[in-house]
This record gives structure tokens, C-alpha cells and sequence, in this order.
């Protein structure tokens, strides 16, 4: 890839604005056909306010991202960019983001290495086993120790999705020196994502591969579309596959996994943020005019609170309900401003921030990207996973200038 080809496109993308368009196609599409399909109803006071809730947070998101766009024009002053790159600057760069890759997948190997020869592997051994489905279910949920499983979810979700992303781009973009490491972290990030037979780890390595494939083809929008619908088909087909063995049901045939692609495509991925949020957060009449402010979040964990499993007499008040729904039930109707606002900025923010990168260095950013927005719509807000990314996309893209435009 060119470098100023590589400026140009990365100048184009506004994560903010991906943002807005995730928000309206996974919450406000759904939101209204579940309101079309008469399995909500806004005639109810819980319904009526998760809706206000939802508009006043993302009208609350625009109008700060607005703000301080506004208020950066007004200060803003003449700089001068340098015509392109420089160019040996930006490969050596490449070169920094290439050993920065190695070592996040070697380490993220090591990680999921120990977690399997420390006991993680029993699961995968006791598939077929006579042990009833909901004990399968949470075998290495909360049996398994805090740091090797806090491992475990950083290696697969932050540093093995990044070091494939850059090796995957350098060799595509033939960027740097020869290095056969893809070939042990392929593997490795594999077994990392099926250890639990969680569905969203497997999720995770699936649009990784899209995302890849995607952003870096430069086929026309009809065949990008093709790619599309392969993937939302394998999404289906694997993601039945996946909830049925982690049930410990190994006994099926097509019939009974055709059965599941439908709930996995349309109800788990297009109506389940909406309506978790609606059942387990706007549906809790306590919650009205006593919100959580973050009793049981299991960011308690962090400084010596007691973590909050599901065995845990609390594990309702941890319940997957989304971005709304985890907002609402921690801070009421004011966290759909304040917290609005705080989203807002730290979007433009960072927008801002990778407009001024290398984009081929950066891919693995804007993946990360888009992995904590759907990470926030699908799971929750209030949880060690959304922070961990936050901080690692902020790292990755602003300190040590690791991939900085240079200046004339």
C-alpha cells in the first residue's frame, strides 16, 4: 500500500461516525421491529422510557461529538503537513508496529498455552460426556482462576486479534522482512477462541476475517457484498454449531443446526441487544429512581470487591443488557446524558487521533475499534472488557507516537 494512499483512506474513516451508523442499525432498526412485531409496546411506562433513553443518549453522543468540533474550528490553527509521507520514516514505523506484533502474539501465546495446561483443556475433553447441559454449560466460568481466565480473554480479544491484523497486513501489503510467526499464531488464536465454546470469541476471529478482507480488497461493492453474505452464512452455520456442543450436545444433523441458524442470524444478532436491554434492565421496577451506580459492576474486581459470577445471589445485575440497558440500570435517566456526552467525546477524540495515522500500521486499531462498539452493544458497558479495549486503542494510537503522520 502507498503511504499517501494509505493517508488518504485513513483520512476518510471517522470512527465516530461508525458509531452513529451501529447505534441506528443494532438499536433503532430492532427497536422498531420488535415494536412492529407486537413484542414490545410502547403503551408500556418501561417500554416508553427505555425508548426515551435510547434517543436522549445518542442525541446526547452527537451533540458533544458537534460541540467539540466546533469548538476545535474556532481554535484551530494553520499547520502544515508534509506533501506524503516520509517514506523511510513511516517503514521503519512498519517496522516498530511489526515487532510490537510479534511480541503481543508470542505473549498472547504463551497466555493461552497456560490456560489450557493449567486446566483449561478439560472442557473440550468432557464434550460427550454425560454431565447435563447447564453444568457443562459453565464448566471454566467460575471455577477457573481470575488471572488465568483475565488472561485468557486479553490474549484472544486484544493481543492475538492485533498481531494477526499487522502480520496479516504486512505480508498482504509485503511490508517488512519474511517472518513465518503467522503460522504459530493462526493456530494458537484458534485454540484460544474454542476453549470455552464461548460463541463470541469464535465471532471475534470470523469478522476479523471479513473486516480484513474488506477494508483491504479493492473489489467493487457488489462482490464486497458477496463476501458479506458468506459471512453472515458461516456466522450462522458455526455459530449453531458452537451453541450446540457448548450445551455438550454432539448428537446432530443438519435438520436440528438449520434449526438454529435463524436465532443465531436474526435473534441473537439483530433483536438480542434491544431486547436483554428490555427484559433484565427497563422491565426491573426497582431500578426506577434507584439505580446501581455500579454495586455489583464487576469493575468492583479490579480494587478488591467481590467479582459477581453467575452462581453469585447478584448475577441478575450483571446480566448481558447492552450499552442502554447496563446505563440505565447504573445511573438511571441522567447517564443517558452524561455518559452520551462522555461517548461523544472520547469518539471525536479519537477519530481525530487516527486521521493523523499510518492506517496500514493502524489497522489492528480500527479493528479494536470496531470490536468495542459491538462489544458495548452486545454485552454491557460497566465491565473489565470495554476499559481494556479503550485503553489499549488510546495506547496503541496516541502514546509513544508509534504511528504518528510525520510533519515538513
Amino acid at each position: 500500500m502507498e503511504a499517501g494512499a494509505s493517508r488518504s483512506f485513513s483520512s476518510r474513516i471517522s470512527v465516530f461516525s461508525w458509531f452513529v451508523a451501529v447505534y441506528l442499525i443494532i438499536y433503532i432498526f430492532p427497536f422498531a421491529v420488535l415494536v412492529l412485531q407486537d413484542e414490545i409496546d410502547l403503551k408500556e411506562p418501561g417500554t416508553r422510557t427505555h425508548f426515551r433513553f435510547a434517543m436522549l443518549y445518542i442525541l446526547s453522543y452527537v451533540a458533544s461529538g458537534f460541540l467539540l468540533s466546533a469548538i476545535a474550528s474556532y481554535y484551530k490553527r494553520e499547520t502544515s503537513y508534509s506533501s506524503g509521507y516520509v517514506e523511510g520514516r513511516v517503514l521503519g514505523k512498519r517496522a516498530i508496529a511489526d515487532r510490537v506484533a510479534t511480541v503481543m502474539g508470542y505473549l498472547g501465546s504463551i497466555f493461552i498455552v497456560l490456560y489450557y495446561v493449567s486446566g483449561g483443556y478439560k472442557k473440550i475433553m468432557m464434550l460427550g460426556s454425560e454431565i447435563e447441559a447447564w453444568e457443562y454449560r459453565i464448566i471454566g466460568y467460575d471455577d477457573t482462576s481470575r488471572v488465568l481466565t483475565a488472561l485468557l480473554e486479553i490474549s484472544r480479544r486484544i493481543l492475538m486479534p492485533y498481531a494477526l491484523l499487522v502480520k496479516l497486513a504486512f505480508k498482504k501489503f509485503h511490508v517488512g522482512r519474511k517472518d513465518h510467526s503467522l503460522l504459530l499464531f493462526l493456530p494458537v488464536a484458534v485454540l484460544g477462541a474454542v476453549v470455552n465454546l464461548d460463541r463470541g470469541p469464535v465471532f471475534l476471529y470470523l469478522f476479523l476475517a471479513i473486516f480484513f478482507i474488506l477494508i483491504t480488497s479493492r473489489s467493487g461493492y457488489l462482490l464486497k457484498f458477496s463476501y458479506l453474505l458468506v459471512f453472515i452464512f458461516c456466522v450462522g452455520v458455526i455459530g449453531g454449531v458452537v451453541t450446540l456442543l457448548q450445551h455438550n450436545i454432539v448428537d446432530f444433523d443438519l435438520v436440528r443446526l438449520s434449526q438454529t441458524f435463524f436465532p443465531i442470524v436474526f435473534d441473537r444478532i439483530v433483536l438480542d441487544p434491544v431486547r436483554m436491554a428490555e427484559e433484565y434492565a427497563f422491565s426491573d421496577v426497582s431500578l426506577y429512581g434507584n439505580p446501581l451506580y455500579l454495586k455489583y459492576s464487576r469493575l468492583g474486581a479490579l480494587v478488591g470487591a467481590e467479582y459477581v459470577g453467575t452462581e453469585h445471589q447478584f448475577s441478575f445485575y450483571v446480566t448481558p443488557v447492552g450499552l442502554v440497558g447496563d446505563i440505565w440500570r447504573n445511573f438511571g435517566m441522567p447517564g443517558a446524558v452524561i455518559v452520551g456526552m462522555v461517548h461523544g467525546l472520547l469518539f471525536k477524540i479519537l477519530s481525530s487521533l487516527l486521521k493523523k495515522c499510518d492506517f496500514a500500521a493502524t489497522l489492528p486499531v480500527y479493528f479494536l475499534v470496531i470490536i468495542l462498539i459491538f462489544y458495548l452493544f452486545y454485552s454491557g458497558m460497566f465491565s473489565q472488557g470495554p476499559f481494556a479495549l479503550l485503553f489499549m486503542i488510546f495506547i496503541m494510537s496516541y502514546s509513544n507516537k508509534l504511528f504518528s503522520r510525520e510533519y515538513a
